[in-house]
């Protein structure tokens, strides 16, 4: 009998601190890994060619993350549970390049690929009694835009410099784990992967560079995600 009070109290005292923070806002960085494969494949796709000799060769694998996300608890009638929206910079931590010598003249090609993302999700967290942590899962969904900014150059030519753009669906999986450090403020790790949907880039009716075979260049900010961030309630 008392053993079944005290799990009743302690289920109480989670679903009040579940309900507690009517509106939350966080600010958050990290890491991302980046699933470039066609954008690579174009960027080494040279080196056998005739009159080509090929001495650098960068690919875009990896990145980081910024971003913030509001959630509030107060628009869905269950415990634990949350909505919330959240904006979303990727950017490679360094620009794909191709540089070499080309019928032996010096050449350097660079794409520099970039995403700014908004979605929409469901967010579910819980507190651990007795502890100022809390773990929770989350997904997200939504529209991510993306931008490669490309720049080439050949000995005896100018410099040439193009933008282009294109989107698609992205969505996320994310753990959490939250340190409260005072009562409307607190520190969490996240961890999880990023779906996108790999989108061909155009600027104007100008499509991006073409793969080995022909074809657009599809992007894909696909990748395991992890950081760290300040959380408010408010």
């Amino acid at each position: 009998m008392v053993r079944r009070w005290v799990w009743v109290l302690v289920l109480a005292s989670l679903a009040a601190s579940a309900r507690a923070d009517l509106l939350e806002l966080s600010g958050f960085g990290g890491y991302t890994s980046l699933a470039m494969g066609q954008l690579n494949g174009a960027l080494a796709a040279n080196r056998d060619r005739a009159g080509v000799d090929q001495t650098t060769t960068k690919s875009v694998s990896q990145g980081y993350l910024a971003g913030l996300d509001l959630r509030t608890g107060a628009l869905i009638p269950l415990p634990f549970f949350e909505v919330g929206l959240k904006a979303e910079y990727i950017g490679a931590d360094q620009p794909g390049e191709a540089a070499g010598t080309l019928l032996g003249k010096r050449f350097d090609a660079k794409d520099d690929p970039s995403m700014v993302a908004g979605m929409a999700g469901l967010d579910f967290h819980i507190g651990i009694p007795a502890t100022p942590l809390k773990v929770g899962v989350s997904a997200y969904g939504g529209y991510g835009e993306g931008l490669m900014s490309q720049s080439y150059s050949l000995a005896g030519s100018p410099t040439l410099d193009n933008y282009s753009n294109g989107g698609g669906f992205v969505g996320e999986l994310e753990g959490r784990l939250d340190w409260k450090l005072v009562s409307v403020l607190s520190l969490y790790a996240f961890g999880g992967y990023r779906f996108a949907q790999p989108f061909g880039l155009s600027a104007g009716p100008v499509r991006f560079a073409a793969v080995p075979g022909g074809g657009a260049v599809k992007v894909d900010f696909s990748g395991a995600t992890a950081g760290a961030g300040l959380n408010i309630d408010l």
